[in-house]
C-alpha cells in the first residue's frame, strides 16, 4: 500500500512541471509574429522611398555633364603652355650662337693689340644685358650693335683721333676690371 501511494505523488509533480514549461513555449511564438508584422511595415515604407530615387539620377548627370566640360577646358590650358616652353628653348639656341660670334671678334680684336683682358671685358657687358631684358633677343643684339656705334661717334667728335683709335681705347678697358 504504501509503494503504491508513492508512485502516485511523482507523477502529478511530473505534470505540473510539463504544463509550465507548455506556457512558456506560448508566449515566445507571440513576440515572433509581432516581429514579423513589424518587418512588413517596413518593406511598405521603402517601397515609398523609390519614386525619390528616381529623380535622384537625373541630378547627377546634370553634374557630370558639367564636370566633363570642366576638365576638357583645362586640357586645352595645358596644351598652350606646353607651347610657349618650346619657343623659350629655341631663344636660348640663339643666344648661344651669337655669343660666340661675339667671342670671335673679340679674340680677333685682342691679337691685333696684344691685351688678352679685352675679352674678358666683352663678356661682362654681354651678361648684363641678357639678365636685364630676358624675352627679346633680337632687341638686345641690336643694342649691342648700336652702342658699339656709338661710341666710335663720340670720340670721333670730341678729339681728331687717327684711324686706329681702338689700340689706344683697349688698355683703358684692360686696367678698369683690374
Amino acid at each position: 500500500m504504501h509503494g503504491k501511494k508513492k508512485k502516485k505523488k511523482k507523477k502529478k509533480k511530473k505534470k505540473k512541471k510539463k504544463k509550465k514549461k507548455k506556457k512558456k513555449k506560448k508566449k515566445k511564438k507571440k513576440k515572433k509574429k509581432k516581429k514579423k508584422k513589424e518587418r512588413k511595415k517596413e518593406k511598405e515604407v521603402a517601397v515609398v522611398i523609390v519614386p525619390v530615387v528616381v529623380v535622384v539620377p537625373v541630378v547627377v548627370i546634370v553634374i557630370v555633364g558639367v564636370v566633363v566640360v570642366v576638365v576638357v577646358e583645362k586640357k586645352k590650358k595645358k596644351k598652350k603652355k606646353k607651347k610657349k616652353k618650346k619657343k623659350k628653348k629655341k631663344k636660348k639656341k640663339r643666344k648661344k650662337k651669337k655669343f660666340a660670334v661675339y667671342v670671335f671678334e673679340c679674340l680677333s680684336l685682342s691679337k691685333r693689340d696684344n691685351c688678352s683682358n679685352f675679352v674678358v671685358a666683352g663678356d661682362d657687358d654681354d651678361d648684363d644685358d641678357d639678365d636685364d631684358d630676358d624675352d627679346d633677343d633680337d632687341d638686345d643684339d641690336d643694342d649691342d650693335d648700336d652702342d658699339d656705334d656709338d661710341d666710335d661717334d663720340d670720340d670721333d667728335d670730341s678729339f681728331p683721333w687717327p684711324d686706329d683709335s681702338s689700340e689706344l681705347r683697349l688698355p683703358r678697358l684692360c686696367s678698369q676690371n683690374f
